[in-house]
């Protein structure tokens, strides 16, 4: 679930907002957390941070007081079938407020595949099929 918050303090012209995930396991009665998904020291978070920040570069030149995300934060998070969805702010995501309140970034699973758990949450038939063959012979 992706939450949005947006807010007109003291009666300003101008809102601001920020987004968040939610993602629960509903047989543990918890949140996710990243070892659920990943492997723990695989490098998954500087992968991610890269393919997001690439993400952020593609929508415009990045300002550099552009605000630095930490994309380890799983309130971000919203899993999905296609892969890890980030939520944030137009303002948080690019730097700018202009084009909208914000909305998600998706990394397919396909570019996290050597950093997720085998036996993790993410169903495998969503990123195994990327995977080269192997021989079990």
């Amino acid at each position: 679930m992706t939450c949005s918050v947006y807010a007109f303090p003291l009666d300003a012209a101008h809102g601001g907002g920020s987004y968040s995930g939610f993602n629960w396991l509903v047989s543990q009665h918890r949140l996710v957390r990243a070892s659920d998904i990943f492997i723990k020291n695989a490098g998954w978070l500087k992968a991610l941070t890269a393919l997001a920040d690439a993400d952020r570069q593609d929508l415009g030149n990045l300002p550099s007081w552009a605000p630095k995300l930490d994309f380890a934060d799983t309130r971000h998070w919203v899993l999905g079938a296609d892969g890890l969805g980030l939520a944030y702010s137009a303002a948080q995501f690019t730097g700018f407020e202009e084009g909208g309140l914000g909305g998600v970034d998706v990394i397919p699973w396909a570019k996290l595949t050597p950093y997720l758990r085998k036996d993790g949450i993410v169903p495998q038939s969503d990123w195994t099929a990327t995977l080269p063959p192997t021989n079990h012979s």
